[in-house]
């Protein structure tokens, strides 16, 4: 149908590990994280252009 939007809304989290390593195996710093969204008008291109962005 026309004015129809059939765009896919695409969340997604990235995590990067902390670097920060202990003899104890613990950590005391939590890991950066960017959480984002993206709208597409397929899966495929909403991860092509995260791949792009990030």
């Amino acid at each position: 149908m026309f004015g129809e939007n059939n765009n896919y809304k695409l969340s997604f989290q990235l995590s990067i590990p902390s670097q920060n390593t202990s003899s104890e195996g613990s950590s005391s710093s939590s890991p950066d994280t960017v959480t984002d969204t993206i709208e597409s008008s397929s899966i495929e291109s909403g991860i092509s252009l995260a791949n792009r962005l990030y």
